[in-house]
């Protein structure tokens, strides 16, 4: 595994590897390195996103746990465009799980989301804010605010 682990070209062959061998994803996880060769970070974490229903909710957090997104805001490819597509990506991940706040492993993979987002705002705020704000509209104006998604729902029950 080890020629696997440290080749960025096998990051996407290991990630079907743990989603195709259920058996063996707990013992495959681990190995995965996202942060190899920056240039695929985005795609890379499109693509766990939008796989993520096809495993574990254990196994998506500890793949997801991988991304080092203050390290890649660092390099050259965290550009304007490469950040808006991280930013759509964490909110796909972010809307399109179940809201479940009594399950723990589930309530780390949503925190890891929301600390991606975070790091992004944090380190992008001018170039992002506009994206985010119309994204958040967006979710919000086709969700039911029950849902719970992107955090509790904080309204008083007796309206």
């Amino acid at each position: 595994m080890h020629f696997i682990r440290n080749n960025p070209s096998e990051t996407l062959n290991l990630w079907s590897q743990i989603l195709s061998k259920s058996d063996l994803a707990h013992v495959l996880a681990p190995l995965f390195q996202p942060n190899q060769g920056f240039e695929n970070f985005v795609s890379t974490y499109k693509h766990v996103i939008d796989s993520l229903s096809h495993c574990e909710t254990e196994i998506g957090f500890t793949v997801l746990s991988k991304f080092d997104i203050r390290s890649w805001l660092t390099t050259p490819h965290s550009n304007t465009e490469n950040c808006r597509n991280l930013v759509e990506s964490i909110f796909t991940g972010l809307t399109t799980h179940p809201y479940l706040p009594d399950n723990s492993t589930f309530m780390m993979f949503y925190d890891t989301l929301k600390l991606h987002l975070r790091l992004v705002l944090v380190n992008r705020l001018c170039g992002m804010l506009q994206h985010v704000v119309y994204k958040t509209l967006d979710v919000f104006s086709t969700t039911p605010p029950s849902s719970g998604y992107l955090g509790r729902d904080n309204r008083s029950t007796g309206e």
